[in-house]
C-alpha cells in the first residue's frame, strides 16, 4: 500500500483491483484504499460463489468490503485449479450471472458488476466471450470485461468485438488484465501493446497484472515490485510511473 500511495502521489493511480474472501481477509487494504480516495475494483472468486451460493456470497462480501465495481469470477476456462477450482461452462456461468445480476439490481441498485473476463491467452477466450454475448451479456447493464495477454489472443478477440460493435456501442469495456512476465519488457509492453489494445478493443480501462505477484510465485515476473517481504525492489515500469 506504500507503493500504491507513491503511484497515487505521482498522479498515476486512481483505481486499484483487490481480492475479496468470505473470511474477510484483506479487508484492511480496501479500507486503506478508500481512505486514500482510490476507486476499488473487487474480485469475488468462483470458489466463494460456489461454496456459499452466489447471492449469499455477494451479500456477505458486499457487507465487508467497500468497492466501486465487482468482478464476478474470472477466466472460467482457465485450467489452473488455483484460478478456477470450480470450472463452469459459459451456459452455466451466464445462467448464474444473470440471476445474480437480477438479485443485485434489486437489492443493491448502485452496484456495478463485470462478467468473468475470458481467458487472456490462447484461443479459448474469444469464443467464450462471444458465447457470453449470445447468452445475453449485452442485455445487462454491466461492464464488459476481458483479459488479453498476447497478440494471438488479441487478434481473435478483435473480430468478436467488431461483430458485436453495434450492440457494444455505449457499453463500458475493460481489459481487466494484461502485462508481461518479463520485468525488462514491461515498459515496452505498455508502449507497444497498449496502443494495439486501444485500437482493437477500444476499452475504457486497461489494468496491469499485477502490482506484486509474490516474491517467488509463478506470477512474480508480472509484478511491478519484487521481494516485498524483505526489502521491496521497484522494477523499471514502477520507477517510470513513479517518476524515478
Amino acid at each position: 500500500m506504500d507503493a500504491v500511495q507513491k503511484l497515487q502521489r505521482a498522479g498515476k493511480m486512481s483505481w486499484i483491483r483487490l481480492n475479496t474472501s468470505l473470511d474477510g481477509s484483506g479487508a484492511e487494504y480496501h479500507r486503506q484504499a478508500r481512505q486514500m480516495g482510490l476507486r476499488i475494483f473487487s474480485i469475488i472468486h468462483m470458489s466463494d460463489l460456489e461454496s456459499a451460493g452466489w447471492e449469499n456470497a455477494f451479500d456477505r462480501i458486499y457487507a465487508t468490503y467497500p468497492s466501486d465495481m465487482w468482478e464476478i469470477a474470472s477466466e472460467i476456462s482457465n485450467p489452473d485449479p488455483a484460478v478456477n477450482p470450480v470450472r463452469l461452462t459459459p451456459e452455466s456461468y451466464m445462467s448464474k450471472f444473470k440471476a445474480l445480476y437480477s438479485y443485485v439490481s434489486t437489492r443493491y441498485p448502485g452496484a456495478v458488476l463485470t462478467n468473468a473476463p475470458p481467458y487472456g491467452s490462447g484461443d479459448t477466450g474469444p469464443p467464450e466471450l462471444e458465447k457470453f454475448f449470445q447468452l445475453g451479456l449485452l442485455d445487462l447493464d454491466v461492464v464488459v470485461a476481458l483479459n488479453v495477454y498476447s497478440n494471438f489472443a488479441l487478434s481473435r478477440f478483435t473480430p468478436v468485438m467488431d461483430k458485436y460493435a453495434q450492440q457494444l456501442a455505449g457499453k463500458r469495456v475493460w481489459v481487466t488484465e494484461t502485462g508481461s512476465a518479463n520485468p525488462d519488457n514491461q515498459i515496452a509492453w505498455v508502449r507497444e501493446f497498449y496502443p494495439l489494445i486501444v485500437n482493437s478493443i477500444h476499452p475504457e480501462m486497461i489494468c496491469w497484472y499485477v502490482m506484486w505477484g509474490g516474491d517467488s510465485a509463478g506470477d512474480n515476473g508480472f509484478g511491478l515490485l519484487d521481494q516485498v517481504t524483505t526489502q521491496a525492489v521497484e522494477r523499471p515500469l514502477f520507477k517510470a510511473l513513479a517518476g524515478g
